[in-house]
C-alpha cells in the first residue's frame, strides 16, 4: 500500500479505468485528521502545505464521489464506502464491491443539517421534533436516526422502505469528504459482507483490493464499532434498532428517552417483517465473522477458566483426528499443522489467563495459546474488538471471546461478537 504525500493522479485518469479498476488498486491517500476543521459547521481553508495536499486529496475523493464512484473513508466509528446517495447507480456499484444484499439498507451521511432537509428529506418536512434533544446532545457523532425520506433518495439505499437512516458523522475528514463532495455519502463499513468491519485502511485493503478506486487513510478508528441506530418515528417507547458509541444509557438521559427499548432478534420475532425486511443495517444477516471459527464464552467469571480448559481438551481431541476440519484462514503466518493455535479475546478479566499446566502436557499436536486483552474500559474494548478478529483468523485455527457485561458500551461489543461467533457457550447452571 503506497501512501502518497501529494496528489499526482488526476481525476480524469481514474475516471478512464474500467469499474472495478482491478489489480493495482485502490490507490491510497494518506491524509491527517487534524488538517480539516469546521468553523459554525463551515470547513475552514488549509493554512500550510501539508493542509493543502491533505485537502486536495480529499478533493479528488469528493470528485470521484460526484462523478458517480465509490470511495472508501475513515469515520468516527469504522471505515466507511461511500456513494453519492442521490446517485442510483452509484449506490449500486457499493453493493457490488461489497457483494451485499440488496435488502440490506444503507446508512446516508450528512455534513450538516441544511444538507440532510435539502436533500433528504420530503418537501416542506422539518427534522420530527422528538429528535431535537437528540441531535442536539450527540450529532454530530456515532448517532444515527431514521426519517422520512424524500423522493430524491432512490429506493437502492433504504430497501424499498419510506424511511431513510441518517447520520452527521463527526470524524474530520468524513466530514470534509462529504462538504467538498457537496451531496449526502450513502456509506456502509468498507469491507465484503459478513467480514468484521474496517477500523484501518489496511483492512479496507485486505477486503476491496481491485475492487474500488481510492481509500482516504485517516488512521486508526478511534470508536471502533458501528453507530447506534434510533428509531423514534414510531410511537413511544423509542426503539435502539442497533447499539452502538451512543449508548443507551446515554439516551435515557434525554427528555423523552427514559423508556428507550433495545430490539434484539428473537426465535419470536425472527419471521416478523422488521427482521425479514429491516429498515436499517445489522438486523437480519450474518456479520463480522473473520475466517476462523469464533466461539463466544457467555459464562461467569468463577467458571471461566475451567470451561475455556474443557474446550481447550475438547478441540485437541478433534484436532488429533485425521478427519479435523479445524484450519487456519492461510496466510504468511499460518501456524505449523502440528500445532493447535487459539487465539483468546479477553475483555472483562485483565489478567491473561494461564493454561500452561493443560496445554503442556498436550503433544501432537501441541497447544500455543495467543492472548490478547482488548482494553481495560467497555469502550477500549469495542474499539479493538473487529482488528483483533481479523489479526486472529491470520494466526489461530479457532478464536474464544470472553463475553462482557451488556451496560454502556458492552450492549454494542456482545451485538457484534454474537454475530461473529458461530457457536455460544453459556453457564451449565
Amino acid at each position: 500500500m503506497n501512501h502518497p504525500t501529494t496528489v499526482t493522479t488526476t481525476i480524469e485518469q481514474l475516471l478512464a479505468l474500467p469499474q472495478p479498476p482491478g489489480p493495482g488498486f485502490p490507490l491510497v491517500l494518506k491524509v491527517s485528521p487534524s488538517s480539516f476543521r469546521f468553523n459554525d459547521g463551515v470547513l475552514e481553508p488549509p493554512s500550510n502545505d501539508n493542509e493543502r495536499n491533505d485537502h486536495s486529496s480529499v478533493a479528488l475523493a469528493a470528485a470521484l464521489i460526484r462523478a458517480g464512484r465509490v470511495v472508501a473513508f475513515p469515520t468516527e466509528t469504522v471505515y466507511g464506502l461511500g456513494a453519492d446517495a442521490t446517485n442510483e447507480a452509484a449506490v449500486k456499484r457499493v453493493f457490488e464491491a461489497k457483494g451485499r444484499p440488496s435488502d440490506n439498507p444503507l446508512i446516508v451521511h450528512v455534513s450538516s443539517l441544511d444538507m440532510l432537509s435539502t436533500h433528504l428529506l420530503p418537501q416542506n418536512t422539518p427534522i420530527p421534533s422528538q429528535y431535537s434533544n437528540v441531535l442536539a446532545s450527540h450529532w454530530p457523532g456515532p448517532l444515527t436516526i431514521l426519517l422520512p425520506k424524500s423522493d430524491a433518495v432512490p429506493p437502492v439505499v433504504t430497501a424499498g422502505h419510506d424511511s431513510v437512516a441518517v447520520r452527521m458523522p463527526s470524524h474530520p475528514v468524513a466530514r470534509a469528504l462529504i462538504a467538498k463532495a457537496n451531496v449526502p455519502i450513502a456509506a456502509p463499513s468498507a469491507n465484503t459482507s459478513t467480514r468484521p468491519s474496517p477500523t484501518q485502511a489496511s483492512h479496507v485493503h485486505q477486503d476491496l483490493s481491485g475492487r474500488i478506486l481510492l481509500i482516504l487513510d485517516g488512521g486508526s478508528c478511534e470508536g471502533g464499532l458501528e453507530s447506534t441506530v434510533l428509531d423514534a418515528l414510531r410511537p413511544p417507547p423509542y426503539v435502539v434498532l442497533r447499539p452502538g458509541g451512543v449508548t443507551v444509557e446515554m439516551l435515557r438521559k434525554l427528555d423523552g428517552f427514559k423508556d428507550t427499548l433495545v430490539f434484539k432478534k428473537t426465535k419470536e420475532n425472527e419471521t416478523s417483517s422488521e427482521v425479514l425486511a429491516p429498515v436499517t443495517p445489522g438486523m437480519k444477516y450474518k456479520h463480522y465473522s473473520p475466517r476462523i471459527p469464533v466461539i463466544l464464552f457467555e459464562v461467569d467469571q468463577s467458571v471461566l477458566h475451567s470451561t475455556i480448559q474443557t474446550r481447550i481438551l475438547r478441540l485437541h481431541a478433534e484436532k488429533s483426528k485425521p478427519s479435523s476440519t479445524l484450519t487456519p484462514h492461510q496466510s504468511s503466518s499460518t501456524p505449523a499443522p502440528e500445532t493447535l493455535t487459539i487465539g483468546l479475546l479477553q475483555t472483562e478479566t485483565q489478567m491473561p489467563l494461564d493454561f500452561s499446566l493443560t496445554t503442556d502436557t498436550l503433544t501432537h499436536p501441541r497447544i500455543r495459546i495467543i492472548h490478547r486483552l482488548l482494553g481495560s474500559s467497555r469502550a477500549e474494548v469495542g474499539r479493538n474488538l473487529f482488528a483483533a478478529l481479523r489479526e486472529m483468523e491470520t494466526e489461530c485455527h479457532v478464536c474464544f471471546v470472553e463475553g462482557v457485561r451488556e451496560v454502556e458500551e458492552g450492549l454494542a461489543v456482545m451485538n457484534r461478537v454474537r454475530k461473529a461467533a458461530g457457536e455460544i457457550v453459556y453457564d451449565s447452571k
